[in-house]
């Protein structure tokens, strides 16, 4: 019926079908995670909030690069909700003052030169702007600068924490 080339042809055939299928087992169990660590604000963010920790109140903590989908409730139902979801996911403040169990107080968004010549960027801090307000949370939008005016910045924080729903500029 079958020769002995043709059973060691066979036999090489079944070898080499299992050393493939070993094979691909081998790299469907290896997962790839590209990734590596970066910092999380950048130098200007770095030195601003610097500047921040000299001006909040003692009872305050600050936190960086908050998603706005952690601190922002959608009450929306239905499709509404995925959608009015989907625009808070994605978006984050760059700083936010909380109270010692996580209450949100301010918002603080450092602006630099793209704030007011890129239209998507236009775009994204008029949402911020409107979601914010409609939250009830404060918003101080802070250009970047070489120093910043700790008395100034501690006032624009004060007023803002005592009179929540009022946005604040530097």
């Amino acid at each position: 019926m079958f020769d002995s080339s043709m059973l060691r042809l066979l036999a090489l055939i079944v070898v080499f079908a299992i050393l493939l299928k070993l094979l691909a087992l081998s790299r469907s169990k290896k997962i790839a995670y590209p990734y590596e660590l970066q910092p999380i604000l950048t130098s200007a963010e770095c030195k601003f909030r610097t500047a921040l920790l000299e001006c909040l109140p003692d009872y305050a903590v600050l936190q960086c690069k908050v998603r706005l989908a952690d601190f922002l409730k959608v009450v929306a139902k239905g499709s509404e909700w995925r959608s009015s979801f989907n625009r808070v996911s994605q978006k984050h403040v760059d700083f936010l003052v909380t109270d010692a169990v996580g209450l949100p107080l301010v918002a603080i968004e450092l602006d630099d030169s793209t704030h007011r010549r890129v239209q998507r960027t236009i775009l994204s801090d008029d949402f911020k702007n409107k979601a914010l307000d409609a939250a009830g949370l404060p918003l101080i939008r802070v250009p970047v600068r070489r120093q910043y005016d700790s008395k100034l910045l501690t006032q624009l924080i004060d007023e803002a924490i005592d009179h929540e729903g009022n946005q604040a500029s530097a």
